[in-house]
């Protein structure tokens, strides 16, 4: 009778009697297939094993077949992360760090470590990225397999038809996971630096009268109210995209008028004043059947991530510049409105903006000192100057 391969074997046998029929994967370390005829259907199948250590000891652990389980190398490599990591736990210094490190470090499991470490509010935008940008290019892969040129590639292919910032904050992402992993230990890290694309964080985008009239009538017009009414709570409160999306029906106070902003930008909750435009807004809006507690879930109830088609859409319709950064270019219209209102002072707006410093309202002082010149300039109407 052939001998079974032993689930665990000693500390310093590090190969197992059987192991001569093993064929090690290249890419998943401690992954191993052997390729088996089945005595019913004389089939050949795959059988995935992993082998790691647990306690001192050495342990192999047949996991599935390529047939009947649908297991592939990946797969093994993410059971045999999660054995590990079930020794962690039981064990205590020098080993436990040696289990960590025999982790497959590929940036699916540094990204499912790193989001254990992120506040609550970023994981729903680090998680959009990393499935929509970072997953299918290197998912699977080590930071330090990553070359230079496949990188360089991942990053022209991504800047073709995406906004600066939009690569920025992609490229910023690669960047943290891959430090995230280097921090604990559980990777050396990209061989190379990430160097981040140059924004203008100083413009600032108004409109005309003409040009928010035709956005206002955009909005009413479209077929999906919930996008054009997160687009006028944008426009007429300032609040950040995140922040809309967040927002749940105990931050509104109708009785006081005020709506709270859980961990803005500036670090702590903050308190803004609910315009009468607001308060209309507000007050329409049903609940969602699916989710009583978001005041702007969507159609499934869920937290939004992104509604960029939507906010596109309008735009075209209002026919608005390309270039209009659509949620955020609303907040700036908010902020410039009050600027160049000359009755609304730079503190005031960066209160009504959350930012933590006067620094970040600085943008809007020319359109202050604008509003100041045409007041003064009324002068002019009622004296006189001589020629």
């Amino acid at each position: 009778m052939r001998p079974l391969c032993p689930q665990v074997w000693p500390q310093d046998e590090l190969r197992c009697p059987m192991s001569s029929k093993l064929k090690s994967s290249k890419r998943y370390p401690g992954v191993f297939t052997r390729s088996i005829k089945s005595r019913v259907d004389q089939k050949k199948d795959t059988h995935f094993y992993i082998r790691f250590r647990a306690n001192g000891k050495a342990r192999k652990e047949m996991v599935g077949t390529q047939l009947r389980d649908a297991m592939t190398a990946y797969k093994a490599s993410v059971i045999r992360s999660q054995r590990i990591h079930e020794t962690i736990g039981k064990t205590k210094g020098s080993e436990k760090s040696q289990n960590f490190r025999e982790i497959v470090q590929t940036f699916n499991l540094i990204f499912h470590e790193y989001l254990k470490h992120r506040q609550i509010k970023s994981i729903d935008q680090d998680t959009y990225r990393y499935q929509k940008h970072i997953q299918s290019h290197f998912g699977d892969r080590t930071p330090e397999s990553i070359r230079f040129d496949e990188y360089k590639e991942f990053r022209e292919r991504i800047s073709e038809d995406r906004k600066p910032s939009t690569v920025r904050n992609i490229l910023e992402l690669m960047r943290r996971i891959s430090n995230f992993g280097v921090k604990y230990q559980m990777t050396n890290g990209l061989s190379f630096p990430i160097e981040m694309p140059t924004l203008n964080n100083q413009k600032t985008e108004t409109l005309t009268e003409e040009e928010l009239k035709r956005l206002l009538s955009a909005m009413d017009q479209d077929s999906d109210q919930n996008i054009a009414k997160i687009m006028k709570m944008a426009l007429f409160t300032g609040m950040r995209k995140g922040e809309i999306f967040n927002l749940m029906w105990t931050d509104i106070d109708f009785i006081n008028r005020l709506i709270t902003i859980r961990n803005p930008k500036s670090g702590r909750d903050e308190h803004i004043p609910m315009n009468q435009s607001t308060y209309d807004l507000l007050k329409s809006h049903p609940k969602h059947d699916l989710n009583p507690e978001l005041v702007f879930p969507n159609k499934f109830g869920k937290k939004r991530v992104d509604i960029r088609k939507g906010v596109d859409r309008i735009k075209r319709r209002a026919g608005l510049p390309k270039e209009f950064r659509g949620m955020h270019g609303l907040r700036h219209v908010f902020a410039s409105r009050l600027a160049s209102s000359g009755k609304v002072d730079l503190y005031r707006i960066q209160k009504l903006l959350t930012h933590k410093s006067p620094q970040m309202t600085q943008r809007y002082a020319h359109l202050r000192d604008e509003a100041l010149q045409n007041a003064s300039n009324v002068l002019n109407k009622f004296i006189p100057v001589g020629k």
